[in-house]
């Protein structure tokens, strides 16, 4: 299915613009801003380095061609495994 997998956020929580993308294994929004490389495709993103969340529970990831590729140590059920990112509604 084609459509956004992200969504333009003003302020990530380090006060920079960027994007956020729902996160199946931890059941909320991620995000990543200007720090990050990203490709600017905003159907099947690629983002680099990792991404490390550490809010409620570890959750480390690489989002890769619109996939989501959980590392062993998430703190959740999807470590290691790799998802399709849900394409957002409006």
């Amino acid at each position: 299915m084609k459509g956004s997998k992200l969504r333009a956020i003003d302020r990530s929580p380090a006060g920079l613009p960027g994007f956020r993308f729902y996160c199946p294994g931890c059941d909320e929004n991620h995000w990543f801003d200007s720090r990050w490389t990203f490709d600017g495709n905003m159907e099947e993103p690629t983002v680099a380095p990792s991404l490390l969340f550490l809010a409620n529970k570890r959750c480390h990831l690489f989002v890769t061609k619109g996939t989501i590729v959980y590392l062993k140590d998430c703190e959740h059920y999807l470590a290691g495994k790799t998802v399709d990112m849900a394409v957002l509604g409006d």
